[in-house]
């Protein structure tokens, strides 16, 4: 398991360890791409009437935002509760 920390809602390191934005999500990237995080296979539908299909690669960002949609019920419950 990874641990990722946060400051004021931004990702800052990753098991402890302070890196740049940029060094974060490359990190992030390879840690989900061995293991089959991000991928996402999307079937749009457009305006004019045509469906577009689109695969994306986001493992690291994917892994970011996963982490902050589970921490964010467990806050409103802890504020609510005090």
């Amino acid at each position: 398991m990874t641990a990722i920390d946060f400051e004021g809602g931004d990702p800052v390191a990753i098991d402890g360890i302070r890196l740049s934005p940029a060094a974060l999500l490359t990190q992030l990237n390879e840690l989900g791409r061995a293991n089959g995080i991000g991928r996402l296979d999307l079937v749009e539908n457009r305006f004019v009437g045509m469906k577009n299909r689109g695969v994306y690669e986001t493992p690291g960002g994917t892994s970011c935002s996963r982490r902050i949609a589970a921490s964010r019920p467990s806050r409103w419950i802890a504020k609510r509760r005090t």
